[in-house]
């Protein structure tokens, strides 16, 4: 009886790190972006040969709030802080709207846990980083295209 009883409290004490109190962003992920057509044009190439480095992960969607690119995305996770990198080409396609075609990519910092993380990240459009000013922002197509699967894309919708 006593052995069951110091197992139960072993295990109860175990799962006092999950506290239901727990701040719920504590592993949410942090967001980069860069405009840069030689980091542009290497990803390119590193997804046709099939060699990109980065974790996978499924584009759900992607819509424009304000001067901000929602993007929501689902990946395998859940114990680590997750990293996305959306990279902008410096060039665009020449017609109007402008076009848009920009490359997101995910690290998971070597995160094991195996819970499906569905979140919303937030891009700056405005940012210094893509010095994009109001009206190139409300007239801008854009295409993400996921960095772990190049067949993936989604367009920004407007809402």
């Amino acid at each position: 009886m006593s052995f069951w009883l110091i197992g139960l409290s072993l295990f109860l004490s175990g799962c006092s790190g999950q506290n239901a109190e727990e701040d719920p962003l504590k592993f949410a992920s942090r967001t980069s972006q860069a405009k840069n057509q030689d980091t542009y044009d290497q990803q390119v190439a590193e997804m046709q040969a099939g060699t990109l480095a980065t974790d996978s992960f499924v584009l759900d969607r992607a819509w424009l709030e304000g001067s901000n690119l929602m993007v929501k995305v689902s990946y395998g996770g859940g114990c680590q802080q997750h990293l996305f990198r959306l990279v902008w080409p410096e060039a665009i396609i020449a017609i109007y709207p402008p076009v848009f075609e920009v490359i997101l990519s995910h690290d998971g910092q070597g995160d094991m846990c195996r819970a499906i993380v569905t979140e919303t990240l937030v891009f700056d459009l405005a940012s210094p980083e893509l010095g994009f000013n109001s009206q190139v922002i409300a007239d801008m197509h854009v295409i993400l295209v996921n960095g772990s699967n190049p067949n993936e894309k989604t367009e920004m919708l407007r809402l």
